[in-house]
């Protein structure tokens, strides 16, 4: 779940994404229904993701097989 800072408007999605797909989504849950589901066609395909994690400031990673980390941050 997205706790950062940087992007204020994702507090409180969940991102989840697939091994053999590479993308990457995301939702809402506020305990009864989601909402704002999406895609992130925009962050490309980034291969065989195995996790995601948190920065030192609650920022988003995302880890795949291959060694990659990166690092979602905002366009504004």
């Amino acid at each position: 779940m997205y706790r950062g800072q940087a992007i204020p408007e994702l507090v409180g999605h969940y991102f989840y994404s697939d091994w053999c797909g590479g993308w990457v989504r995301s939702l809402l849950y506020d305990g009864e229904t989601v909402s704002e589901s999406r895609e992130w066609l925009e962050l490309g395909c980034y291969g065989s993701i195995t996790s995601f994690g948190l920065d030192a400031d609650g920022e988003l990673l995302v880890i795949t097989s291959e060694g990659r980390v990166a690092r979602i941050v905002p366009v504004r």
